[in-house]
């Protein structure tokens, strides 16, 4: 039994669960990505190679979606649901709630592309449905379209910035 288990009780874990992707969801994730900035200009083929291996996970209210410092492995943009961004200051200064996220917000590319860990925690606030786009789909879309590389290059630029504004304020 886990420390952080051991305090709350032998309570179950929350259950994250793969659902099943119909077809509407398939053409509504096919819109959502046609509207994110480092989607656009991808032709319809490419997005719709990449849809083929996305996962669609649903996250209970409270529930970690990515913790800081975990490995980055995957990205997510987000189907249903809000979740919170929140960031850890350290022991004695707690964490700060940095961002909420709701429908075609993407997050967790930053440790994906920099190949670094997590730098923020992402909480389910209520249930949450998210989509999933592993490491070799983001990387096979990378190498074979140099408009999405310059997208999300632009995009880490951006992000990068963002976090160094909140970290002076950390």
């Amino acid at each position: 039994m886990g420390f952080r288990r051991a305090l709350r009780g032998a309570e179950e874990e929350p259950k994250i669960r793969e659902l099943k992707l119909t077809e509407s969801i398939f053409q509504e994730l096919a819109e959502l990505s046609r509207n994110i900035y480092f989607f656009e200009g991808i032709p319809v083929e490419n997005l719709n190679e990449l849809c083929q291996d996305i996962g669609l996970f649903e996250f209970p209210a409270e529930t970690s979606i990515v913790r800081q410092g975990s490995p980055g492995d995957s990205f997510f943009l987000m189907y249903s649901g809000r979740a919170k961004v929140r960031v850890k200051r350290g022991f004695l200064r707690g964490t700060l709630e940095v961002a909420t996220l709701v429908r075609g917000h993407v997050f967790g590319e930053m440790a994906l592309v920099l190949d670094q860990p997590r730098s923020a925690d992402v909480i389910a606030d209520g249930p949450v449905q998210s989509f999933v786009i592993r490491r070799n789909v983001f990387e096979a879309i990378l190498k074979d379209n140099k408009l999405f590389a310059k997208k999300v290059h632009e995009l880490v630029k951006r992000r990068t910035q963002e976090n160094d504004f909140v970290k002076a304020y950390i």
